[in-house]
């Protein structure tokens, strides 16, 4: 969305009151942005985790994430999304790895595609409760 407020300064009609990130159907004063701009480096992995609480999700990925960081020339970034009250709640482990420090946000917006081991192209996506697939946002 900063990159739509930077866009705009290079028009040469450019708006100077406006909106960004919502739709202003009233005053029409919306930029319009790309959901899919990344600054992110092809070589980051990112992978997200989908688990229900208590189910030992979050902990297998906090050490996954650790032990790449500690144990490869890889840099690691995890943030993880869960309520500690709740067992049975839903979980989101977001990975980021590679081999550069990492400087992004923290949610994870859009996995990383890799290639299967049978040609296919792979979502870097797991979900432990099969239930929770109808929530998940398609990848």
């Amino acid at each position: 969305m900063v990159k739509a407020v930077y866009d705009n300064l290079k028009k040469p009609a450019a708006k100077d009151h406006f909106t960004v990130g919502i739709q202003d159907d009233v005053s029409h004063t919306s930029l319009d942005y790309d959901a899919e701009f990344s600054i992110e480096p092809d070589n980051v992995v990112r992978a997200m985790f989908y688990g229900l609480g208590a189910d030992g999700t979050v902990g297998a990925n906090k050490n996954s994430i650790k032990i790449i960081g500690e144990n490869t020339a890889n840099y690691g970034q995890g943030y993880f999304v869960y309520d500690s009250k709740k067992s049975g709640a839903m979980t989101v482990s977001h990975l980021r790895f590679g081999p550069q420090p990492i400087r992004s946000s923290y949610l994870i917006s859009k996995p990383t595609s890799s290639p299967a081991t049978n040609g296919s192209s792979s979502n870097a996506t797991t979900c432990s409760a099969p239930w929770f697939r109808r929530r998940l946002p398609a990848q």
